[in-house]
């Protein structure tokens, strides 16, 4: 999640259709271009339909310019075909990462370690035999 962004950033991001966040998913930056060709720019509460302009009369963004992120990334498309993907944080005595789960059922391990342990085969079966017994029981 990238989260210090420019006002710039975030317009191109937004006028092509990628979701803008502010401080948490509840607050998110809309893009209005009315037919006299003004835009207008806002960060909209969708718990209560308010909202507050994007950035001031000096371009200065609202908050000072923190706390704007893109979501990470649900899905990988590669040519014509879907392959979802989601993130699972892991830990392991002092170890670290995630689990990445595509949609054909395959997993995969990302490590936080710079070095992988020696028994890093024997860490992932065991990640990847519980992760299968989790999602077995769901």
């Amino acid at each position: 999640m990238k989260n210090e962004m420019t006002l710039e950033e975030i317009k191109t991001l937004t006028k092509a259709g990628k979701p803008v966040y502010w401080v948490n998913k509840g607050y998110v930056v809309s893009y209005t271009k009315f037919p006299s060709g003004k835009e207008q720019w806002l960060v909209v509460c969708e718990a209560n339909d308010s909202a507050v302009g994007l950035a001031d009369a000096e371009g200065n963004l609202i908050g000072k310019g923190e706390g704007f992120f893109t979501p990470e990334p649900d899905e990988l498309i590669l040519g014509e075909v879907e392959v979802f993907t989601s993130f699972q944080p892991w830990t392991y005595g002092e170890h670290s990462g995630e689990i990445v789960t595509y949609s054909c059922g395959e997993w995969h391990i990302n490590w936080n370690d710079s070095e992988l342990p020696e028994n890093h085969a024997e860490i992932e079966e065991m990640i990847i035999n519980a992760q299968t017994e989790n999602t077995e029981t769901l």
